[in-house]
């Protein structure tokens, strides 16, 4: 079991690291992930681990380069409730 999201993420549509998702290792009960920009506005939000950031707002304008700030709660089968944050960076 194990969880690890990348600390960066290239969207430029060139089919290479263009969606920021987590690396998910065991069978989930739980999910739920959320990133947040620098003022503490919701740019994405999911409960699937598959489902990845396009690095878009909500709206679907690109957000700006920089960095981003993210959430996850999670749980694996047999374990405890976990809470995780970090930083992502995305360059354009």
């Amino acid at each position: 079991m194990g969880f690890r999201m990348p600390a960066a993420f290239t969207p430029n549509g060139d089919g290479h690291n263009d969606i920021l998702k987590p690396l998910v290792f065991g069978r989930l009960v739980r999910f739920h992930w959320t990133v947040y920009n620098r003022y503490g506005g919701k740019v994405f939000e999911s409960g699937d681990a598959f489902t990845g950031w396009n690095g878009n707002m909500p709206s679907g304008e690109p957000t700006t380069a920089g960095t981003y700030v993210w959430t996850c709660e999670y749980q694996f089968t047999g374990a405890p409730p976990q809470f995780e944050k970090g930083a992502v960076i995305i360059i354009r």
